[in-house]
């Protein structure tokens, strides 16, 4: 699943080659496009969310015709499995997710933190997917507590600072 979401070989992620499928030896991806980065999100407790730009982060081509793209820098290890701490998430803006998707959700309007979603009949779960055997999924009464999406992970990236 994981060499899937990523777009390379098994064999690269368990390392028997050190080059990823459709890559070309040489060449690099091309970066043509900047999104803003705004604030952080937290992969772990939520806490309220920031809407400063604090710095751009440059995507690749095969990104680049896509709207209403911005950035959201991760603080924190409960989805260190696909976005660890300190590196850039990209999400474009939208209100929905489909189960099993992996997004930006708001929790009484302020409250911002990066998790694969699930809708049940009663309830929200936000899954992390982390190494660390501490996260566990919360479990969200949405007659209680209100839950909107702001945005779909599309792709990660190290800071520059990184």
């Amino acid at each position: 699943k994981i060499s899937h979401f990523l777009g390379v070989s098994v064999d690269f992620l368990v390392g028997t080659t050190t080059v990823p499928d459709g890559v070309v030896v040489g060449k690099l991806p091309v970066m043509n496009k900047s999104v803003p980065v705004y604030g952080r999100i937290p992969a772990g407790v939520p806490f309220e969310a920031i809407e400063d730009i604090i710095t751009e982060v440059e995507i690749p081509s095969w990104l680049s015709h896509k709207r209403d793209l911005f950035g959201l820098k991760v603080v924190g290890d409960s989805m260190s499995k696909i976005c660890p701490d300190g590196f850039v998430c990209v999400l474009q803006k939208t209100d929905y997710l489909n189960n099993g998707e992996i997004g930006a959700i708001l929790v009484n309007g302020f409250d911002a933190s990066l998790k694969k979603f699930y809708k049940l009949t009663d309830s929200v779960v936000l899954e992390p997917l982390s190494y660390n055997p501490e996260h566990k999924p919360m479990v969200i009464d949405p007659q209680k507590d209100e839950v909107v999406v702001i945005g779909r992970m599309l792709w990660c990236c190290a800071d520059r600072s990184f």
